[in-house]
């Protein structure tokens, strides 16, 4: 962004092309609107193969990088690198379990993700975080149509981010000495996550446009953090826990057409989220129903 250009720039900045706008410029007077500019670059790879028996697999690797440029100057990147997934479609093929679907599949995710920031640069000077991150998402997912119009689903997720906080500007006693890695070490940080999700849907349909839809689902999940400072002394300090919860949800609804015209439907949920930390412990509970009449 650029305050105080006394007229358009060329299209070539305009899209991008160009880092300078070379147009004159005016002072507005103002100390909050400063020109800022971001830059970006990105590439990415990905291939793939099939295999008999209705196996794919999938695996791709992208690299990103930005650098923003205001009052500060910070530079960012980011490498994903493996991430695969698998897909089986057709289980319905396997002997015996043809009986009960008319479709299924499969699906399986893993990926690591390593991501800097940095105050200047992304040097052992300058950078003030560094993180990485694996995660199974999903780590198993598989749907399902069952004959009689009966559609299932089953969902989990599990990831890991340890990241890594160092201080910004420090400087030494000297201007000779500058502050290693470890002299600027804040601290770190683990995080945990998990989720699950499961889904039942049944639909029947009659004569005259009428139709019935029923779902269930149900949710759960946890999520941990803590934290490892840095410890002044050879013992270790211990580790403070941030964040220590969990939740589950129950959900019921229906969704009915009599006809075209009038149609409707209702839903019941219920909720607890558990926090551990502060022993506190949040109850939901939420009913709606609805009609919907038209005329023509």
């Amino acid at each position: 962004h650029a305050f105080g250009l006394t007229k358009r720039p060329s299209v070539s900045y305009q899209f991008g092309l160009k880092d300078s706008a070379e147009v004159s410029s005016v002072n507005t007077g103002s100390g909050t609107r400063i020109n800022t500019r971001t830059i970006r670059d990105q590439a990415q790879a990905s291939t793939g193969i099939r295999l008999p028996l209705g196996f794919q697999v999938n695996t791709t690797a992208n690299i990103s990088q930005s650098q923003d440029i205001g009052n500060t100057r910070t530079q960012n990147d980011q490498i994903t690198f493996p991430k695969v997934d698998a897909l089986w479609r057709g289980l319905e093929k396997v002997p015996i379990l043809g009986y009960f679907w008319t479709s299924s599949s499969a699906i399986f995710g893993y990926q690591e993700v390593h991501s800097r920031q940095g105050d200047g640069g992304l040097d052992n000077e300058n950078i003030t975080s560094d993180t990485r991150e694996k995660a199974f998402n999903p780590l198993f997912q598989w749907t399902a149509r069952w004959k009689g119009d009966i559609n299932t689903s089953f969902r989990g997720n599990n990831s890991e981010q340890n990241t890594i906080r160092y201080q910004r500007n420090v400087t030494a006693d000297t201007a000779t000495v500058r502050p290693t890695l470890e002299d600027r070490l804040i601290g770190t940080t683990v995080t945990k996550q998990n989720a699950m999700q499961a889904d039942l849907n049944y639909s029947l349909r009659g004569r005259f446009e009428r139709s019935l839809e029923l779902t269930l689902s149900f949710q759960l999940g946890g999520n941990t953090q803590t934290e490892f400072q840095r410890s002044a002394s050879d013992t270790p300090a211990p580790p403070i826990i941030r964040q220590d919860g969990s939740n589950w949800s129950l959900s019921v609804g229906s969704q009915y057409a009599f006809s075209s015209r009038f149609t409707g439907g209702a839903n019941f949920r219920h909720e607890r989220r558990k926090d551990r930390i502060r022993d506190l412990t949040n109850v939901a509970w939420d009913f709606r129903f609805w009609g919907e009449i038209g005329f023509q």
